[in-house]
């Protein structure tokens, strides 16, 4: 839940790695999947792998992808918020909580559960029959986010909802008894809140599905498209980073103008890489203190 100068926001992190692809497709880093969260030795296997998504970041890119996995015109399309938490799967039946971690094995985070409303539905289904398995985000609501008490250990606030859930969710953490009343997360099903329609509803009517998802009382930070029809997109199966039935729309980073206090030259092994230092700014609750630029044809592009 403590950020330096030497993290990057996700706008960064995302241009990097389009960066990356670009040049080396097959790279490890996008080949593998990621693993995301501190490791403690404590860990749950998850009976089905919950791979991240491919990302895009336009409407266009979009419809090219519906596209792409249509049969015909009248393709149907499941549409629901992405939410910006933890991601997690809920064990019932076995009274576990894990985090999504590298997709394959995640952090036992079940000594979190008294900070967690589970607002899950039973017997429908849409989540199965037996409800022994849920799968979705660990997330704050805006407006819980707005009266919490809970503060760092340094007395300050958390400056956004997903530092908050980064925070009390570490696994590190063992405070739970001593927090529990001062923060209340929700555990939100991934596809609890849904629309579908085709490629052309969502051409015609894409700005105000964002409004209805971004009117949400969840911390949301993009749309998630998945083809209606499992019984067609499950096949198309999927690489080890990416179900190729669903994609994620991410919404634009926040963005800010800084001072430049100075420049330098970063040596690697295959490129000399400038970085720009700035005078810390917060973005999206993380204090930048430099910055990657990118150098092509004696020009210099801002990542983040």
């Amino acid at each position: 839940d403590e950020t330096n100068g030497d993290r990057i926001n996700d706008g960064e992190y995302d241009s990097l790695i389009e960066e990356l692809r670009t040049y080396d497709p097959e790279h490890i880093l996008l080949t593998e999947p990621e693993f995301v969260g501190h490791s403690n030795g404590d860990t749950i296997d998850h009976d089905t792998p919950m791979l991240s998504l491919e990302k895009v970041y336009s409407l266009e890119d979009l419809l090219k992808w519906c596209d792409k996995v249509s049969r015909d015109s009248n393709e149907r399309f499941v549409i629901s918020p992405k939410y910006d938490g933890m991601a997690g799967c809920h064990y019932k039946e076995r009274g576990l909580l894990a985090t999504r971690g590298d997709g394959y094995k995640g952090e036992n985070v079940t000594d979190k559960i008294p900070l967690i409303n589970f607002e899950q539905k039973e017997k429908t289904k849409t989540f199965g029959k037996s409800q022994q398995k849920v799968y979705g985000e660990v997330v704050i609501k805006k407006s819980d986010f707005e009266k919490c008490i809970l503060t760092r250990k340094d007395g300050s606030k958390f400056k956004t909802p997903r530092n908050l859930v980064a925070g009390v969710m570490n696994p590190n953490r063992k405070d739970t008894e001593e927090i529990k009343g001062k923060v209340l997360l929700t555990f939100v099903q991934h596809n609890s809140q849904t629309r579908v329609c085709t490629k052309d509803v969502i051409a015609n009517t894409w700005d105000n599905i964002v409004d209805v998802i971004e009117s949400i009382d969840y911390p949301i930070d993009g749309i998630v498209i998945k083809l209606q029809d499992t019984t067609y997109g499950k096949p198309l199966g999927s690489t080890s980073h990416h179900p190729r039935h669903s994609i994620a729309f991410k919404f634009p980073d926040e963005s800010k103008w800084a001072k430049v206090i100075n420049i330098d030259w970063q040596v690697g092994k295959r490129k000399i890489t400038p970085v720009c230092y700035i005078e810390p700014t917060i973005l999206d609750g993380v204090t930048i203190k430099k910055i990657t630029l990118q150098y092509k044809n004696h020009q210099v592009k801002i990542l983040c």
